[in-house]
């Protein structure tokens, strides 16, 4: 039997991860005080999504989860498709084991693109069971993607 998500657990690891970014590059990010987005992009003000993978490695899977729902009982938007709806600026999907950032400036066009792949490639949808709920998102693959984000090494050039 597959083991219930923790939610409490997965925020503390999302906000390793956001903790990591925000210290790779002093003064370039700035903590979120509202729960749309999590961190302020200072050079620019742009506000930004982090979703922190720490399961998967990019030696271990060839895709990017992309999360629709992240409760199935209030049908509550996830991932990017949530970021759009609240108009977040960038998205971040961080590979921590990795220490590699997959960075999407425009979320419009990740969120169409995302459509486009679950369209084109028959995708089913995945199930994250949680207590009392699931996370609903689809496996895409990364080269879908590559002309939509810059692949940036931890601390290395933004």
């Amino acid at each position: 039997m597959k083991k219930a998500f923790d939610f409490n657990k997965q925020e503390r690891r999302g906000k390793l991860g956001e903790t990591l970014i925000v210290k790779a590059w002093p003064g370039l990010f700035e903590w979120s005080d509202v729960n749309e987005y999590d961190l302020i992009y200072v050079p620019e003000n742009k506000t930004v999504e982090v979703k922190t993978e720490y399961k998967w490695t990019l030696e271990n899977t060839p895709n990017f989860f992309m999360e629709e729902f992240s409760d199935d009982v209030r049908f509550k938007l996830g991932g990017p498709f949530r970021a759009q709806k609240d108009n977040v600026d960038i998205f971040i999907s961080f590979f921590i084991n990795n220490l590699m950032l997959f960075w999407f400036d425009d979320v419009d066009a990740l969120v169409e693109r995302c459509k486009e792949g679950i369209f084109k490639f028959k995708l089913e949808p995945r199930y994250i069971k949680n207590k009392g709920y699931n996370t609903i998102g689809y496996p895409i693959r990364r080269y879908w993607f590559k002309n939509l984000y810059k692949q940036i090494e931890l601390g290395g050039s933004l």
